[in-house]
């Protein structure tokens, strides 16, 4: 992937309200110091803050106040032909504005959007499920379930490029000790799974496994393919990528990783294995936060639910 680069006067400038370009007379022009993008934004916004598309949030001055003279500064040296690469994530395309302080409208608009959005991610990550549940017995469910996984995976990602490009803009580089600390906490979380499970057919005299009967039918790659692969790929675009993002955006960060937790494990069932499956989804978007990609949880997403389909 590119390495990110400072914008020229001849990039389009961003502007807020989204798609509404302010008068000359009613903006405030602000340039992020981090990603060194232009923006435009309207007067209305005078004191509160808007996030720029590298994450950072931007303050809008307030017009009425008598600015402070800028601070004597040292002339900038020139940049260089060819600068030394840079390691972390690049700057996210798509701009997220702080909903906590806008008004009751506003957030009710965003409100809805998200709750539209979630129903339309769900309903995109079911339904194929549902329809081949309803249709199939034996071993023709289990030969038509990739068919089902790929079918919900297309309409996830139809779904995440109608609601907004920054899910997609999320799969980058990150530093690389997020890739060695995933592995790591994925060991755990498979311990505590297959101790729970131990514990649960302990009590309940032991029961037959699907996941044993699904690997079974296909064999190992497609179980693979189906259990692991595919929900570790569009699960993470449609939780971490675009719930989570608009929730943070709503509630702050640590609501909205809570609530984006809780929708995961609650689309997994409302089975004894809920509170693995939410905390585990808490650690998920804790790590997407803090890497700022979700290539991280992709990984730890595949070697979990890839462990318990060869471990099983």
């Amino acid at each position: 992937m590119d390495e990110p680069t400072e914008r020229t006067d001849s990039e389009p400038e961003l502007f807020w309200p989204p798609g509404q370009r302010p008068s000359d007379d009613e903006g405030i022009r602000l340039l992020c110091g981090h990603c060194h993008t232009r923006w435009l934004v309207h007067e209305s916004m005078q004191g509160f803050r808007i996030r720029c598309r590298c994450l950072r949030w931007l303050d809008v001055p307030d017009r009425s106040k008598r600015p402070e003279p800028p601070p004597r500064i040292a002339p900038i040296e020139p940049v260089p032909a060819a600068p030394a690469r840079v390691h972390g994530p690049a700057p996210e395309p798509a701009p997220e504005p702080d909903l906590r302080d806008a008004g009751l409208l506003e957030r009710r608009r965003w409100i809805n959007r998200s709750l539209i959005e979630l129903f339309l991610m769900l309903s995109a990550i079911m339904t194929p499920y549902i329809v081949l549940f309803a249709s199939f017995e034996g071993s023709r469910r289990a030969l038509f379930m990739p068919v089902a996984a790929l079918a919900s995976g297309l309409l996830v990602m139809l779904t995440a490029l109608l609601a907004g490009q920054h899910t997609y803009a999320a799969i980058r580089r990150c530093s690389s000790h997020y890739f060695v600390e995933g592995p790591l906490v994925t060991v755990l979380w498979v311990l505590a799974a297959f101790g729970l499970s131990s514990l649960v057919q302990g009590v309940g005299g032991g029961a037959d496994d699907p996941l044993s009967s699904l690997r079974t039918e296909l064999g190992v790659g497609w179980a693979l393919f189906v259990i692991a692969i595919c929900p570790a790929i569009f699960e993470e675009i449609a939780f971490r990528g675009l719930l989570q993002a608009r929730l943070i955006m709503l509630f702050g960060r640590g609501q909205g990783l809570l609530i984006t937790a809780a929708a995961f494990g609650l689309a997994h069932g409302v089975t004894i294995g809920l509170p693995l499956q939410m905390f585990l989804g808490l650690y998920l978007g804790w790590l997407r936060d803090r890497s700022g990609s979700l290539v991280p949880g992709m990984l730890v997403h595949f070697l979990y639910n890839g462990s318990i389909v060869l471990l099983t």
